[in-house]
């Protein structure tokens, strides 16, 4: 017998105890693991780090020794293809939609892994939604002490009326207030607290749902080519088996496979590719920065801008907003955005519409250059103090501004998909929108058994987006609800802008471009919020709230869109998102009792006639 031959003997014996222990373990030929003991054999191969040293992780150093003796690559392959640990669903991405997903499939009795790279949590838990509520909440206390004086409260070693005539003079309203310290370093300390709390929360759930969590990156790997009459072949075809390959920070790979693989990568930060791009920050390097910065130029034009220019400007920084096109945040009512600009420049923020920056560069605080041999330094994408050097945004008309301290890029983002086996496996992406993943409306690609969700689509890039169609998802591939999926045109958002921006469903614009001009009724509403009706300022300084409902005329004044610009938008418009989702009409909203005096009556009390109402006191002086 001859040494090819005795090794190929010595591998098939060694493989046939645990070809037993599949043959009992697997039982049908796709679900679930139907009892204990399979449920107890997959964890066994279910391992938590990519970089643990056992034959599922790393078989390939496992068969190094048989290869030498002679063992051929085929037998290689059905080795490393048996070997890999299985899974019903496997998640590429550990953030909203992601875990979502993967905690509802575990519900249904699904065995299931996450791939992360970086940490549990994704964008929203980490860099997103929560750390920026935590930072948009500090600056709205901005509001809370322009308001103590009217409201009889007084700051340390300061009458009242001194504070009352401070706040109606040309001070800006954010400036800080005698006696109240600012510490941007405890509110940083604070809100990573929260976060890191929010990050164990996650990971605490995944454990109790006995989900497998493989720290390093996923990818797709294309079907490796066996024999027909190969038995793992046929588990293939019969399971419809996908491979993904994890790859550890230490280089460590692991190969899993799974009837269904979800993607949810979310989406990266850019950088503009101009030169000294290197000086600036992403919105990620937002939450890093350690320092309270004295001015900061934010380039961009969509909601991370706003919200970033709102938070700092609120907090006493100078702010200005650098944006390619003549219109920020194109995705929201037109009208509603002009009423928005309006007051963030009254605010102080400086907005410079239809540039491009095409350059920054390190200067001294007057704008003169520093000396070549200075070094730049960056710790964690936050810049670190670099004294009397400041950096400069020149801009494509010739202009140049400057004395920042940071240089935010708040540009639209990249679907985040490097490295993870697109193409190799055919999944197929819009190349017009910049690789977002292309599904349907059941987040299907163009490969059976492959999924994706949340921003990694290019689809309503907001995290309950992500988690609603996760968990449908999940309905449909292991609850038995198969035509679960994710309703779009009902999506309701807020802008945590200065103030808030809400919405939901169609813009004015997107209404009567769908149904005509003519079939469109609008109707709108600006008001003062109680909140100011005590300060003693005149009326016409009072920061005003708008309203505006967008309705089908030829479907009996169906709301199809709502939009609120105003203090508390972000509490008042989630009840309303259901009323509309149900199909409520104008007439239907009138007859609702109004809760007095709160804004959210305003919604409810809107004017028939098609035009604007403006609510105001009287007296000048209320």
């Amino acid at each position: 017998m001859g040494a090819t031959a005795v090794a190929y003997a010595a591998a098939l014996l060694w493989l046939a105890p645990y070809h037993i222990i599949r043959a009992v373990t697997t039982g049908s030929s796709s679900g679930c693991l139907s009892n204990a003991f399979a449920s107890e054999c997959a964890t066994d191969l279910q391992l938590e780090d990519a970089s643990t040293k056992t034959f599922a992780e790393s078989p390939e150093e496992n068969v190094g020794a048989d290869l030498e003796a002679g063992i051929p690559a085929r037998l290689h392959e059905l080795f490393l293809l048996d070997r890999a640990a299985h899974f019903d669903l496997v998640v590429i991405g550990g953030g909203s939609g992601g875990i979502a997903c993967a905690r509802r499939a575990a519900s249904y009795g699904a065995s299931v892994a996450i791939v992360e790279k970086a940490t549990i949590g994704g964008t929203c838990v980490n860099l997103g939604c929560m750390p920026k509520k935590v930072m948009w909440l500090a600056a709205n206390l901005g509001d809370a002490l322009d308001a103590m004086p009217h409201y009889g409260f007084s700051f340390p070693g300061s009458s009242l009326d001194a504070q009352v005539d401070a706040l109606a003079s040309e001070v800006p309203r954010n400036a800080s207030r005698g006696g109240v310290a600012f510490s941007w370093e405890k509110l940083r300390e604070s809100r990573d607290a929260y976060v890191s709390r929010l990050r164990n929360t996650f990971e605490k759930l995944l454990q109790e749902a006995n989900i497998k969590v493989f720290r390093g990156t996923g990818k797709l790997e294309a079907d490796v080519e066996l024999p027909k009459t190969s038995q793992a072949r046929r588990a293939r075809e019969r399971d419809q088996r996908h491979t993904v390959l994890i790859e550890d920070h230490r280089g460590g790979v692991t190969r899993v496979t799974a009837a269904h693989v979800l993607i949810a990568t979310g989406t990266r930060r850019q950088i503009l590719n101009v030169p000294g791009a290197e000086f600036a920050i992403s919105s990620d390097g937002f939450f890093r920065i350690e320092h309270l910065p004295r001015r900061v130029a934010v380039v961009g034009s969509g909601y991370v801008s706003a919200e970033l220019a709102g938070i700092l400007r609120r907090l006493g920084v100078e702010v200005y907003v650098f944006m390619r096109g003549h219109r920020q945040l194109k995705s929201f009512d037109k009208e509603t955005v002009e009423r928005l600009e309006k007051i963030q420049i009254e605010s102080g923020i400086r907005i410079y519409k239809g540039v491009n920056v095409v350059e920054i560069s390190l200067a001294k605080a007057d704008g003169t250059n520093i000396l070549p041999a200075y070094t730049f330094e960056r710790q964690n994408e936050g810049r670190e103090s670099l004294g009397e050097a400041c950096l400069t945004v020149h801009l494509d008309n010739g202009d140049a501004h400057y004395g920042f301290d940071q240089v935010i890029m708040a540009v639209s983002p990249a679907p985040s998909v490097e490295g993870i086996g697109l193409e190799e496996a055919r999944v197929k992406v819009d190349v017009n929108t910049g690789g977002f993943i292309v599904v349907d409306k059941f987040q299907n690609t163009s490969v059976p058994g492959v999924y994706a969700v949340g921003d990694v689509t290019g689809k309503a890039m907001l995290a309950p987006a992500a988690v609603a169609a996760g968990r449908l998802l999940a309905d449909r591939l292991f609850g038995g609800n198969r035509d679960a999926h994710h309703d779009l045109p009902f999506v309701p958002t807020v802008l945590f802008s200065q103030p808030a921006l809400a919405a939901v469903g169609l813009t004015e614009e997107e209404a009567k471009a769908r149904y005509g001009e003519e079939n469109i009724n609008v109707y709108k509403s600006t008001f003062v919020d109680s909140f100011y009706a005590a300060w003693s300022i005149p009326a016409s300084e009072k920061p005003r709230s708008f309203v505006k409902m967008v309705c089908l005329k030829t479907a009996g004044d169906k709301v199809l869109g709502l939009h609120l610009l105003g203090r508390g938008a972000e509490e008042i418009l989630q009840g309303f998102a259901l009323a509309i989702k149900l199909g409520a009409t104008k007439e239907d909203f009138n007859s609702c009792l109004a809760i007095h005096p709160t804004a959210a009556e305003e919604v409810v009390t809107l004017p028939d006639e098609k035009k604007t109402r403006t609510v105001a006191p009287k007296d000048s002086r209320l």
